[in-house]
């Protein structure tokens, strides 16, 4: 198998495309672990439960209309469609889009740093909608 050096993600939130905006992303899908352990039982068991997923998001921060602030600012709390694709190309078998409806709780606005430097902020939206995520390859 390949390695493959990532360096153009696509993100897409609420119909508005950020990726030009963002440094890094982290897309992770879950599912929730359970304890089991019976009488007799030497070790503990473990059962799955309910698929989750977050998307962890480093931004520019951009006050400009259209940009991260300007956009994130009112889905905060709210229900939002999210996207995000490894490549920013055709979605296809080798470039997978994960889909799913996601809430963000919190918008850092300010997270400023002595030692200069672009400034970042991290927002994390969560699954919201009792779905599990979307894995989409088909052109």
């Amino acid at each position: 198998m390949p390695v493959e050096v990532l360096t153009n993600a696509y993100i897409l939130i609420n119909a508005v495309p950020l990726h030009s905006r963002s440094p890094k992303v982290t897309l992770t899908y879950e599912k929730e672990e359970h304890q089991a352990p019976a009488f007799g039982d030497a070790g503990q068991r473990r059962v799955s439960g309910l698929y989750d997923w977050s998307a962890a998001i480093e931004f520019y921060r951009d006050e400009d209309a259209g940009m991260t602030i300007q956009t994130l600012w009112p889905l905060v709390g709210v229900q939002t469609a999210i996207a995000i694709r490894a490549k920013n190309t055709t979605i296809a078998t080798t470039n997978a889009e994960y889909q799913g409806n996601g809430m963000c709780f919190s918008l850092p606005v300010v997270d400023a740093d002595v030692k200069g430097g672009a400034a970042t902020f991290t927002v994390t939206f969560k699954g919201s909608d009792g779905a599990a995520l979307i894995r989409d390859v088909t052109p």
